[in-house]
């Protein structure tokens, strides 16, 4: 009992590990974030169908590799991410190419503010989903624009609640990463980002002439640092070394802010309603059955829980096409991905 113990400690390190590499930290956000996908996977029985919509590189499929694992995305958002892993390649507002009753649990992965219609989401995830099946979701509340244009919510624990409700999911559990402490630090942080990386074409002789007529002296201290010095030391860009300051002062902010607020978090309780991520579990109504065993052919998974979106009939797959059996509607497929536009 003791070395089964020890084997799962260990195995639970390691996936921290890949975890971290993502650039997550241990910082209360990262641990529980951890810990929400850790419990997540730990929930699924071996052999059980995951969807991961908007899975995008399908970053987190290493904590789900006992299950049936479909990485579901649209294929866009950000030019430099790598979509060639994903299984099915559609809207995941609608995904009216995936059958009722046919997944036993979805993932989806700050993803939901993306989403143009997010109740339309919930109502497929409700519809798709076995009964007895659930959504493991993390929104955020308090982040930066990010992937734009494709950017166009942020969610409060209540959102969530409505839009569960709303599309007859259970919401079992609505819990915060951090707390208020954490939202101040970042407001400084996308400050700092936002001033310090901003380009500017002030030249040396410009900067010194600013700094003489200027009376403030953090105004003058800021052109020395963001201006002159970069002049000064010939730098090709000073964005680059803007660039340099926005990384210490993240490295500062989270060497001695970050425990600092953690402490706050675990010792005290701080204001709960501004974390940056909410994390919530929804189940459809209903006893959940799973399948005995893994299917370990990836294309057969795909095909038990696909549909053609126009009749909803069979999708026919060949080495030539894929085709509906029905409608004869063809689907355009590309290094295993079935695309549905």
């Amino acid at each position: 009992m003791k070395g089964k113990s020890i084997n799962l400690e260990t195995k639970k390190q390691e996936l921290f590990k890949k975890f971290c590499s993502l650039g997550w930290d241990s910082s209360i956000s990262g641990l529980k974030t951890f810990d929400f996908l850790v419990k997540a996977g730990e929930s699924m029985p071996k052999g059980s169908t995951l969807a991961d919509l908007g899975a995008g590189q399908g970053r987190y499929k290493f904590f789900f590799e006992h299950c049936n694992y479909i990485a579901v995305d649209f294929g866009a958002g950000d030019i430099e991410w790598d979509y060639s892993a994903l299984d099915i390649v559609g809207n995941i507002s609608q995904l009216d190419f995936i059958k009722d009753n046919s997944v036993d649990f979805c993932l989806n992965t700050v993803v939901l503010e993306h989403l143009s219609e997010p109740s339309d989401f919930f109502a497929h995830v409700q519809r798709i989903l076995k009964p007895g099946g659930k959504l493991f979701l993390y929104a955020p509340f308090y982040v930066e624009e990010h992937q734009i244009p494709y950017d166009f919510f942020r969610y409060s624990s209540y959102g969530l609640k409505y839009l569960c409700e709303k599309n007859n999911l259970i919401p079992v559990s609505i819990t915060p990463s951090d707390n208020g402490c954490h939202g101040l630090m970042r407001i400084a942080h996308i400050a700092l980002k936002n001033i310090i990386t901003k380009p500017d074409q002030t030249s040396l002789k410009t900067s010194i002439e600013i700094f003489k007529n200027e009376n403030n002296v953090l105004k003058k201290t800021w052109v020395v640092i963001t201006s002159i010095i970069p002049e000064f030391f010939k730098y090709k860009s000073k964005k680059v070394y803007r660039k340099f300051l926005f990384n210490l002062a993240g490295y500062i902010l989270g060497k001695f802010l970050v425990p600092l607020f953690d402490y706050f978090d675990e010792n005290f309780k701080s204001n709960m309603s501004m974390p940056a991520l909410w994390y919530l579990i929804a189940q459809k109504e209903g006893d959940l059955e799973v399948g005995p065993g893994l299917l370990t052919n990836k294309e057969d998974v795909v095909k038990s829980i696909i549909c053609c979106p126009s009749c909803k009939s069979k999708i026919f797959f060949s080495e030539m096409a894929r085709e509906c059996v029905s409608c004869k509607r063809k689907f355009k497929y590309d290094n295993k991905q079935i695309i549905f536009d």
